[in-house]
């Protein structure tokens, strides 16, 4: 299934709590979230690409990534230089109080962080929300949140480790900027509405204006009585010295779509898009003129941006975080930028070597022999856009949507080289290698053999027309499994590969993107419906044997001895014990931020992509895993935990983020105990308590 990435993707993320005992003793100072279990990560490249906000306190910069937080000393605007980096799930807005930052993600909460250090910033606070935050303004000891479909939310931020709610108002959807200035909060919202409250009271917001104007209103700022507006290629500036009766007091056109309004003195600095960054002189209200403006690098797209003195940080799509010296407001220069790979998109694995192609046009090849400090080796930007890929010995064969088929000879991973290449019949989608003969499933065409025994003169062979869509192939014996989308899985004879005969089908429910085969038994991902399970001992007439939901979009499925691992684009990564089809038992999974892109599994280890690389490792083996997973018995508290021991011969671990072991017990009492946190620092932890009997494995956030 072809995924895109909106602008502003809203997951539906559940966490669990396990708080209990008497209400004096619960607090908001752990936050538990079944993170993963029998998978621990003992690897990972991030690409950061896409930063959607970014604020300055002294040399440092703030930036939220796709599935981070970045923190840069911008010092020397010339040499920037990263010195922290936190894990968060999307992280959409951002803004700063004095020591600490308050970052929005999109439908994952807010995060308070303490930055007194900024080399060393540690998560403080937290406020839980499951609608996206479009925007956040500070004033005081109160956080103003443009909380999509929650409208405005007011936040009481006097104590940051504990952000409260005191004021709301919903009367409004989709709200996408807010604005707080001399007692009065404005707001604008999907649907073209400004909105003026009257938040002398926070704890009860009172709208006492409103207009409407075109368009989805994207941003706003407030200046001298005047509010100037984005929408999707105008400026509009409102009059509201009467905020009852604000009403519309000029317009500019701007080319671009407009997505971040920034004031500093008598320049407005509007975020434009592909059009890059416009600097608009507002000293004369009546006649706001653009003087200057800086263009992307291609196929950048600018998106926030934050002014400090002479210098403009432009968070953008596809381009990282660009610096521009703006000493001259008529021509801002571009100095600097801070980017990486981009989304890795497509993994294959060869020994000790990572080849990772980006969603854009771009091959790297990377040593993996040290999980703990990854090598690149090459790269190779001779290739379009890579859709799908697969590697064989000394060939790669990489899957182009509208450029076809290419094989890259990589005897000499250092010096990857095009050997042949083959355009698709409409668009190449899914591609398997069995003995000589290459079968490349075509999105609209159906299926097509190649004769690849010779890889740098490529023959077809043969062909078999299907409907579209046709999404991925898998062979095995005479027989080619295809993912049709739609229509489920297509059987195709390829026992005279120079005249496949399409044999039988199976309908599923959903949309079946990839499937594999082992056995008398294919295994499906059939999209929202989850993994389906089918007896094809005869092909022609598949049976459903059994299924098992997930909990997203099912989207890739891989198999190594009794386990399956199953990705789904939202839920992440979920490891199955297939060993008796009728008996499915969930053994392990892994949650990370983002989309999914691709999963490879080699061995105990596996290789999967949210956009950044991680090398995954299984904890489990033999029987192990058939023990109760207890969670009942284990209670989170202020300063400690509280669990139950079965057995005499136990161990306790507390690791940090980075997998350090921060606390370790072993042979402690039967029977309930507990540890004491008040040595660990504000933080995000797991706990892993084994008993021989039972185990509990959970991720927690302490907050001191």
């Amino acid at each position: 299934m072809k995924k895109y990435m909106p602008l502003l993707l809203v997951f539906i993320f559940f966490i669990s709590t396990a708080l209990t005992g008497q209400n004096f003793f619960m607090t908001k100072n752990i936050k538990v979230q079944s993170d993963s279990l029998n998978v621990k990560s003992v690897g990972k490249l991030p690409f950061h690409k896409n930063s959607y906000d970014v604020c300055v306190k002294d040399s440092f910069a703030f930036i939220c990534f796709d599935n981070s937080l970045v923190v840069l000393n911008i010092k020397d605007k010339y040499d920037l230089k990263i010195v922290d980096e936190i894990p968060i799930y999307s992280p959409f807005c951002i803004a700063q109080s004095g020591n600490y930052i308050f970052v929005g993600t999109d439908g994952y909460g807010l995060n308070v962080y303490d930055i007194s250090d900024p080399e060393n910033i540690t998560l403080k606070g937290f406020y839980d929300t499951d609608t996206p935050i479009f925007n956040i303004k500070i004033s005081g000891n109160y956080a103003y949140l443009a909380n999509t479909y929650d409208g405005l939310v007011i936040l009481d931020i006097s104590d940051p480790t504990n952000p409260v709610m005191v004021g709301k108002d919903n009367t409004y959807n989709y709200v996408l900027s807010v604005f707080v200035e001399n007692g009065y909060t404005y707001i604008t919202n999907f649907d073209s509405k400004f909105v003026i409250y009257d938040v002398s009271n926070p704890s009860t917001p009172s709208e006492v204006g409103s207009i409407n104007l075109n368009g989805s209103l994207y941003d706003l700022t407030v200046n001298n009585n005047y509010a100037f507006i984005a929408n999707n290629g105008s400026l509009t500036i409102v009059d509201v010295s009467d905020k009852a009766n604000p009403f519309i007091y000029d317009s500019l056109e701007i080319s671009g779509y407009l997505s971040d309004l920034y004031i500093s003195g008598n320049y407005l600095f509007v975020s434009a898009g592909d059009f890059g960054l416009k600097i608009i002189d507002i000293s004369d209200i009546s006649n706001p003129i653009e003087i200057g403006s800086l263009l992307p690098d291609e196929d950048i797209v600018y998106f926030r941006s934050e002014i400090v003195d002479s210098l403009a940080l432009i968070s953008t799509y596809y381009g990282g975080v660009v610096l521009a010296d703006i000493t001259d407001y008529l021509s801002p220069v571009k100095i600097n930028s801070y980017s990486t790979f981009g989304r890795v998109n497509k993994i294959e694995i060869k020994g000790d070597l990572a080849f990772l192609s980006r969603s854009e046009d771009l091959l790297k090849i990377y040593d993996i022999s040290n999980e703990q400090d990854i090598k690149l080796i090459a790269e190779f930007d001779s290739l379009p856009y890579i859709n799908n890929m697969l590697l064989s010995e000394n060939y790669l064969y990489t899957l182009h949507t509208f450029d076809g088929l290419y094989i890259v000879d990589i005897s000499d991973s250092s010096n990857p080289q095009i050997i042949s290449n083959i355009l698709p019949k409409s668009e190449f989608t899914g591609i398997f290698l069995k003995d000589s003969f290459l079968y490349v499933a075509d999105y609209d065409s159906g299926l097509y053999i190649y004769d690849v025994s010779d890889p740098y003169i490529l023959t077809e062979v043969g062909n078999c027309k299907l409907p579209n869509p046709i999404e991925d192939i898998f062979v095995q014996n005479s027989y080619g499994f295809i993912s049709a989308g739609y229509f489920g899985m297509f059987i195709v004879d390829i026992s005279d590969p120079s005249n496949p005969v399409y044999i039988g089908n199976y309908d599923t429910d959903g949309y079946l993107s990839n499937l594999i085969v082992d056995g008398n038994y294919a295994y499906l991902a059939d999209g929202f419906n989850g993994l389906k399970i089918l007896d094809i001992s005869t092909p022609s007439s598949p049976i459903e044997k059994n299924s098992y939901p997930t909990d997203g979009d099912f989207m890739k499925v891989s198999k190594v001895g009794n386990y399956l691992y199953i990705l789904d684009y939202y839920e992440g990564l979920k490891i199955i014990d297939v060993n008796d089809v009728m008996d499915l038992k969930e053994r392990g999974y892994y949650k990370v931020p983002g989309g999914m892109e691709d999963l490879y599994v080699d061995n105990n280890r596996i290789y999967l992509s949210n956009g950044d690389f991680y090398i995954l490792q299984t904890t489990f083996s033999g029987d192990t895993d058939k023990r109760k997973v207890q969670k009942e018995n284990l209670k989170f508290y202020k300063d400690r935990i509280v669990f139950e021991l079965k057995d005499r011969k136990n161990s306790v671990k507390i690791y940090d983020i980075t997998g350090k072991v921060v606390l370790f017990e072993k042979n402690l009492k039967v029977g309930k105990n507990f540890l004491m946190l008040e040595g660990l620092k504000s933080g995000v932890y797991f706990i892993k308590i084994d008993d021989g009997e039972n185990y509990w494995r959970e991720k927690f956030y302490f907050l001191k």
